[in-house]
């Protein structure tokens, strides 16, 4: 499967696993949970798209699990979202597009863990797992 493609279906996955979260039709993340930046322009157009979609879509998670952050624990979420960004991007452009689904569960137990319990953010996680093999199989 093309990267392009691959990223679109990560996308799908993220909506489903939304969708699956009581408060997700709440208010969009914040812009600076939202919002890509860390080594901005280092990949071409269409893979820092993805890498944007990508933290967009781990921020709405984390907006979905707890709309109303505290201070000491939004400072964690934008932590563990730049942790997610840079692992992205690091896969990226080390030509591993590819390693990408196999990390998606660890990068929403990652942003969802600045928000929820470890049971809740495992079982985000195993559940994106679960999404991701049945979306590209």
């Amino acid at each position: 499967m093309a990267a392009g493609n691959q990223g679109e279906a990560l996308l799908q996955v993220v909506d489903e696993l939304c969708a699956e979260i009581p408060h997700a039709r709440g208010p969009r993340p914040q812009a600076d949970l939202g919002e890509g930046g860390l080594m901005a322009g280092v990949l071409d157009p269409d893979d820092e798209a993805l890498v944007v979609g990508l933290r967009t879509a781990l921020a709405r998670i984390a907006s979905a699990l707890g709309p109303d952050h505290e201070s000491s624990r939004e400072r964690a979420l934008v932590e563990a979202l730049d942790g997610a960004e840079l692992t992205i991007r690091g896969e990226l452009v080390s030509g591993n597009a590819g390693q990408l689904p196999e990390l998606m569960p660890s990068l929403v137990f990652m942003v969802a863990l600045a928000v929820v319990d470890q049971d809740r953010a495992l079982s985000l996680s195993r559940r994106t797992a679960d999404l991701i093999a049945a979306k590209l199989g």
